[in-house]
């Protein structure tokens, strides 16, 4: 399985020479304090431990404790990512809060699909985002649940069957180059020359440059835009077949990564299976409608994706350094 061979890797963290001596090589690359690594090594560490432990809890519990153990267990590998930006992680206590607000359920009709969060100015959740991928300013933004569920790829096809929504297509993609069907170019009204601008947005330093190509249209880039082991927005990646996906319209979530996505949704979940233990249990007990199927496949993805991205945040942070 993808989740243990994750495990497997990040194991080469749980060694304190090693991660000492990365950590003082990031933090000197980046002007930080190199005295923090002797500090943060065990925190780091701890961190990963900490997490790993959650995500074993959460694999042999009852789906209805899922969301809480996995949400956990996903903060703590959060943190460790964190540390590699911010050395001084928690400065205040304004950064210990979760950073996003659900609002109060609705007892009758309510729709976990309809249900909504909100990204508050202080907490974990907008630290994160700047510190690990640099969003500032996200403050008020609102987000359904289904917006979000739609931005995973391996959801595809239960969004499909279930509720009849095609919110991403597969993409035919070399390490430099992508085909652009027509149908996306319908998809987002555009021209061909309207989306290679819209691309091109997301690789600031690049050049995107469009040429025919089999009756469609090839994007190509001047770097090497996919690497099959990670995600390069606007593009997502499906971890199981390594292949890259887009959304079929345009989204303020096209430039959140997914690690944050995941966040949001599980934030939203844990909160329900605290403390609206009516509806969550009924839910899983009568499985009365689409929602259950996609939450608890969701539950299944992300058990094995957060970790995934974490690993590779780290190693691809560190690896810069060499």
């Amino acid at each position: 399985m993808i989740s243990n061979s994750i495990w497997s890797q990040m194991d080469i963290f749980m060694s304190a020479a090693f991660v000492q001596k990365k950590l003082k090589t990031h933090y000197l690359k980046h002007n930080y304090d190199s005295q923090k690594s002797y500090e943060n090594t065990y925190r780091f560490m701890y961190f990963l431990e900490q997490g790993k432990a959650y995500y074993s809890l959460a694999e042999q519990s009852h789906l209805s404790i899922k969301p809480t153990l996995i949400f956990y267990g996903y903060i703590n590998l959060l943190k460790a990512c964190i540390l590699l930006n911010d050395p001084n992680y928690p400065e205040s206590t304004s950064v210990l809060a979760h950073g996003v607000t659900a609002r109060k359920r609705k007892k009758q009709n309510y729709s976990f699909l309809k249900d909504e969060i909100k990204i508050q100015k202080h907490g974990l959740f907008p630290h994160m985002s700047m510190k690990m991928f640099h969003m500032k300013h996200l403050e008020g933004e609102k987000w359904s649940m289904q917006d979000l569920l739609n931005e995973i790829p391996e959801l595809e096809p239960y969004l499909l069957e279930l509720i009849s929504e095609q919110p991403l297509i597969k993409l035919e993609n070399t390490e430099n180059t992508v085909i652009i069907r027509e149908q996306l170019l319908d998809y987002y009204h555009l021209s061909i020359h309207g989306f290679t601008q819209h691309i091109s947005g997301f690789f600031e330093g690049a050049t995107v440059q469009a040429t025919p190509f089999r009756n469609q249209n090839q994007l190509s880039f001047s770097e090497p835009a996919f690497t099959q082991t990670n995600e390069r927005l606007p593009f997502r990646f499906h971890v199981t077949d390594k292949s890259y996906w887009i959304r079929t319209e345009k989204t303020t979530l096209q430039t959140y990564p997914e690690m944050l996505v995941h966040y949001l949704i599980l934030y939203n979940l844990s909160m329900i299976a605290r403390y609206e233990t009516d509806w969550w249990c009924d839910l899983i007990k009568t499985m009365p409608n689409e929602e259950y199927p996609l939450i608890s496949s969701f539950l299944r993805i992300t058990a094995t994706k957060g970790p995934y991205f974490v690993f590779h945040f780290i190693r691809d942070s560190l690896r810069g350094d060499e």
